[in-house]
């Protein structure tokens, strides 16, 4: 149990924002406020814009934006993109360090530079301070300037592929998928058999393979590589093993199955085998061919709703024609009543790869009175639910 001492600020006396983190939001504020006087862009509009960024901050490893100096930066080196660049921060990144429970500097870390010519832009109010290590979005750590061109310049987390210049794939990950071909491995991975208690090869399994150009050269590289598909993360691939191509010598990081078959990219869930973009056009399809409420805005309800889901698990909201309802029967609440699905709801099916139903499924339904002429409330009604 936690003491009095424990959860009040030093500073301040109040008690923590975050307990857990002993971290105080006023005073992480005012001290920001203070250390204004410190530094500047020389422009009042970047300096109102960094100190506006400062101030977002709502949780303890927030990112705080800063002004770099841009003889801070190391190896400038210019990407395929046009006006991105990548780095070495010298003093690096203000990371909020746990056991110790403050921030200190992660000195020599990758950037991203993106030059803004004609930089009144607002383009960097695109870019997050949330530290998400799962996501996708970049991450800004602050402004420069490039003192020959007086060019600005935003800086971000490192997104782009050394290899191919392009952003990554999965850039958390620093993963690309450029450079992958499929094969399918003969005598397969080792799984373990639950029944045998026992580890089994699954002959003639689909792998990707990922080749590392003069990699018999640079095996700290390839060492490196291999080390970011051992990460239990939903779209990056995992790790099966090491070979190398007799012919160019050039070693190959063998990885599970990361393509869809239909359209040929990054399945959205490697681990899944599940594509989005080709479930949503599937959806599309199915409308088009297969279902209508017979009211236009019904339609276009649930098409928004079989739209707005995010990973495989995602609840598919369909038209479910009530002949597909057995037993129904009254409960307590008015308009409710509980009732037996046929058909059932659509799941997805890890082991075959595809969404099945379940059939004679107990649901619940909720009756809408005179609902036919209440459209809207009862599209309201519906969007309550999850």
């Amino acid at each position: 149990m936690s003491s009095q001492n424990d959860i009040i600020c030093e500073s301040c006396n109040k008690i923590y924002t975050d307990i857990d983190h002993e971290w105080c939001k006023p005073c992480v504020i005012n001290n920001l406020k203070k250390n204004i006087t410190n530094w500047t862009s020389g422009n009042e509009n970047i300096n109102n814009f960094i100190r506006k960024m400062q101030l977002k901050i709502k949780k303890y490893d927030d990112i705080i934006v800063e002004w770099i100096p841009y003889n801070q930066f190391n190896n400038v080196k210019q990407t395929n993109k046009d006006g991105l660049a990548t780095a070495i921060w010298k003093d690096g990144l203000l990371k909020y360090d746990e056991k110790e429970r403050k921030r200190k500097r992660l000195f020599n870390i990758e950037v991203s530079l993106k030059c803004l010519n004609n930089s009144q832009s607002n383009e960097d109010e695109t870019y997050s301070i949330k530290v998400n290590e799962y996501d996708d979005i970049f991450k800004i750590y602050g402004i420069s300037q490039n003192p020959d061109t007086k060019n600005y310049i935003i800086v971000l987390n490192n997104s782009y592929c050394k290899e191919c210049g392009e952003i990554y794939t999965n850039v958390w990950g620093k993963w690309c998928k450029d450079g992958f071909d499929i094969a399918i491995w003969k005598n397969g991975s080792l799984k373990y058999n639950y029944e045998k208690l026992k580890y089994e090869r699954e002959p003639n399994k689909e792998v990707t393979l990922k080749c590392l150009n003069n990699s018999q050269n640079v095996i700290s590289n390839l060492l490196n590589e291999a080390k970011v598909y051992s990460y239990y993360e939903y779209n990056i691939p995992k790790i099966y093993g090491i070979s190398q191509n007799p012919g160019t010598k050039n070693y190959i990081i063998v990885l599970n199955n990361s393509y869809c078959k239909e359209c040929g990219e990054i399945y959205t869930n490697v681990c899944g085998k599940w594509c989005k973009p080709c479930r949503i056009n599937n959806l599309n399809q199915n409308f088009t061919n297969c279902w209508t409420s017979g009211n236009e805005k019904i339609d276009e309800f649930i098409q928004e709703m079989q739209l707005k889901f995010e990973i495989y698990d995602d609840i598919i909201v369909e038209w479910i024609p009530y002949n597909q309802f057995n037993n129904v029967k009254k409960i307590g609440k008015d308009g409710f009543a509980t009732a037996i699905w046929k058909n059932g709801s659509l799941k997805y099916n890890y082991e075959e790869i595809k969404y099945e139903r379940k059939p004679n499924k107990e649901v619940t339904l909720k009756c809408l009175n005179n609902s036919q002429n209440v459209i809207s409330g009862l599209l309201n009604e519906a969007k309550a639910y999850s």
